[in-house]
């Protein structure tokens, strides 16, 4: 049905934009956008991300490369195009999806690498931003495991395969709450 048709039937309404978080330019398109329509840009929150699974023998440069664009880049995109209007403004917040991954976990080597990065990106911009009253946060929803749009394309979208040696969880189950 597509996001604009679900918020319609909600009776909400959203600017629904699509944009590449990895090129500077479609994530400054949608800053833009933003600000002309809205006049100010008050939180910025970082989700997009892509996790495929591999060891470092077995990710292949290109796929490093683009988890790196994706989980790393891109954050630091959409804050670099963020916040001379935060700062104008007098503050705001910001909100970095990060991952337990970023501390290290079996064949999510990039991904690991990525989300360890974006908890360093986090600490580092709140101090830098402390003074212009930008929040900075992390947050690290659940504890690996949860099924989500990733998780479901790590094993081909088949729940059945959640279970006993899914990824995520210590103990190879999905977490639910």
């Amino acid at each position: 049905p597509g996001l604009r048709a679900e918020l319609h039937k909600l009776g909400l309404a959203a600017d629904v934009l699509e944009a590449d978080v990895s090129i500077a330019a479609e994530v400054q398109r949608v800053v833009d956008f933003a600000i002309s329509r809205h006049g100010r840009i008050d939180a910025l929150v970082n989700n997009a991300a892509i996790g495929p699974l591999g060891t470092v023998p077995d990710t292949e440069e290109e796929v490093w490369d683009r988890i790196m664009a994706v989980n790393l880049k891109g954050p630091y995109l959409c804050c670099r195009a963020v916040l001379p209007h935060m700062i104008r403004q007098g503050g705001g917040a910001i909100v970095n999806l990060g991952s337990g991954a970023g501390w290290g976990k079996p064949n999510m080597a990039a991904y690991s690498a990525s989300k360890g990065g974006l908890h360093a990106l986090s600490a580092a911009l709140a101090y830098d931003h402390f003074h212009d009253r930008i929040r900075v946060n992390t947050v690290i929803p659940g504890g690996g495991g949860i099924v989500s749009g990733m998780s479901l394309g790590r094993v081909g979208g088949d729940m059945a395969r959640f279970g006993r040696g899914a990824p995520g969880t210590a103990v190879g189950r999905p977490a639910t709450g």
